[in-house]
């Protein structure tokens, strides 16, 4: 892109559970940085301003199979998921 980063920003987003009467939290980050202009036309919000750490391209112009293999979201679903599995392995 044409985007030159102006800032540096991380996403988080929290996915709790509770397994045996015990909270547990399961965090996703992606980090990246601001860029200085829009660009892209997928996805939403930040989406086209997010540009993710590794990449030279907004979180808008990269495919939804590529953004969901990346994503803050997914990866503390995928934990979640993780600790499901763990959980009723044992039951």
């Amino acid at each position: 892109t044409n985007n030159s980063a102006v800032t540096a920003s991380g996403k988080t987003i929290t996915v709790d559970g509770l397994f045996n009467d015990k909270l547990e939290i399961f965090n996703g980050v992606l980090e990246g940085e601001i860029a200085t202009s829009r660009s892209g036309s997928e996805g939403f919000g930040y989406d086209p301003v997010f540009i993710p750490q590794g990449y030279n391209k907004t979180l808008a112009e990269i495919s939804l199979d590529e953004k969901n293999a990346i994503s803050h979201r997914g990866k503390a679903v995928r934990e979640f998921i993780e600790k499901l599995r763990e959980y009723y392995a044992d039951k």
